[in-house]
Formats: C-alpha cells, structure tokens, sequence
C-alpha cells in the first residue's frame, strides 16, 4: 500500500503515516511530523487513535484539535481511480512510439493515421515504395513489403499495449495500485 498522507490544518506542516491501514477496528497509528518546506527534515512522532470501518482505505487525515479525522476511499472508488491511471498508462505507452528493424517509429495519433492511408495506398497497387520519417527525425526508403511490415509492428505493438492493460485490471481489482510496476510486470510476460 502506498504512504498515506496526513495534511495539518492551516499550517505548512505535512503528517506521513508509516505503512496502511487496511483492517476495520481502532488502531492507535504513529505518524511522522515533516515541515512541507524541509521535507527531509523530521521534527516529531506522535500517535493518534484511528477508528476506520469495513472495507475502507485510508486515503490521508487530517488533524483538527489533536484528534485525526479520517478521509477514506472504498475500494470500488480505488480500483476505479487505479483503472484511469492505467488506461492513461496504456495511452501513453502506445502513443510513445515503437522500433521498426531497430529504427524509432512514431505512434501517435498523426503516424497511425499516415500509415493507414499510405498503407491503403500500397494495397490498392497505388505505391510500390514510401520515403517515411521516422522518430530519429531520418527520412529512409522502404519498399512497400516493409512499409507493410513497419505498419504490421505498429499493429503488434498498439496489441500488446491493449493486452497488457487488460492483464493489469485484475491486479488491480485485488487491491495492488502501483501502475508502473504492474505495467512493467505485466508487459515483459507478453
């Protein structure tokens, strides 16, 4: 679980919890003192009665006349928060440009666009070579075979970025929120 954050009312002063809470009951939590501005600075411990229902997860306190107030997520509102952070993920990854025979290759909306009309045109008999730029910002000929194979790996790589989104949503469904470890994980087992 990731660090929760504890905001102290009209003050520059920012409460990190140490560790999660994810059990229902009262819990009696230790929390770390640390000036915003000073950030690697700790001024203080102290510890603070917590009283969290079922199937709640803390997402920060506050403090308010020495007593923590806490500001919870369900789980549905976490999974659904993780999901966005995933599907964003997934876009920026399949936008961000793959290899082609080692060269960089763009992805982004304008490249698949350009691929798919210069690929319609080579499948109508309309062109026989193509002089593309790739992401290295170096114009190369290709033939229409490997313009067809460049858009082919485009096709592969826009796949698996989709595939690994859909490996991810499970995980996240179990309770794990770290996207770029999921995604990571996930996406070397493809």
């Amino acid at each position: 679980m990731s660090t929760l954050v504890v905001y102290e009312q009209s003050t520059d002063v920012v409460v990190h919890v140490r560790g999660g809470i994810k059990s229902p009951g009262q819990h009696q939590k230790i929390f770390e003192r640390i000036d915003a501005r000073y950030p690697d600075q700790q001024l203080a411990w102290f510890s603070l009665p917590i009283n969290i229902t079922h199937h709640q997860f803390v997402e920060r306190y506050e403090i308010s006349a020495g007593q923590a107030v806490a500001k919870v997520k369900t789980a549905a509102e976490l999974i659904a928060e993780a999901k966005s952070r995933l599907a964003k993920k997934r876009w920026q990854v399949e936008t961000g440009g793959y290899e082609y025979n080692g060269f960089p290759v763009h992805s982004d909306d304008r490249a698949q666009s350009k691929t798919t009309q210069i690929g319609l045109a080579i499948t109508a008999g309309l062109r026989t070579s193509v002089r593309w730029k790739f992401a290295d910002d170096v114009r190369r000929n290709l033939t229409a075979a490997e313009f067809t194979a460049l858009g082919q790996a485009f096709s592969d790589h826009s796949d698996k970025c989709f595939d690994c989104e859909e490996a991810c949503w499970p995980r996240i469904e179990a309770g794990e929120y770290d996207i770029e470890t999921i995604w990571a994980e996930e996406w070397a087992l493809i």
